[in-house]
């Protein structure tokens, strides 16, 4: 087990496993907490009242704007989709059919 810590494949693959879970925790955790703190200081600055912001969920690995995902999901739907909703409800649907 020691020689295979030491083969250049597992620092690869250790080093690849960080950075994914570097992106993750940026995204599910810090994204949605400099969302807020966006909202809760400009838009009293610019609109003059004090929002209310729910909770905040970033999903980093969703790319629903994404020209192949898109493409993918126009695909299944047999139709063109207008906007990134859309993308991610055929999607969804493709998900919950899946066996």
């Amino acid at each position: 087990m020691l020689q295979f810590i030491k083969t250049k494949t597992f620092l690869i693959a250790a080093v690849v496993t960080l950075l994914v879970a570097l992106y993750a925790l940026a995204g599910f955790v810090l994204a949605p907490r400099l969302l807020r703190s966006a909202l809760l200081e400009d838009i009293p600055k610019t609109l003059g009242v004090t929002p209310t912001v729910g909770e905040i969920r970033v999903n980093p690995f969703l790319r629903c704007d994404k020209p192949t995902v898109r493409a993918t999901a126009e695909e299944r739907a047999g139709k063109k989709l207008r906007d990134p909703a859309e993308v991610f409800a055929i999607l969804r649907a493709w998900k919950d059919q899946f066996r």
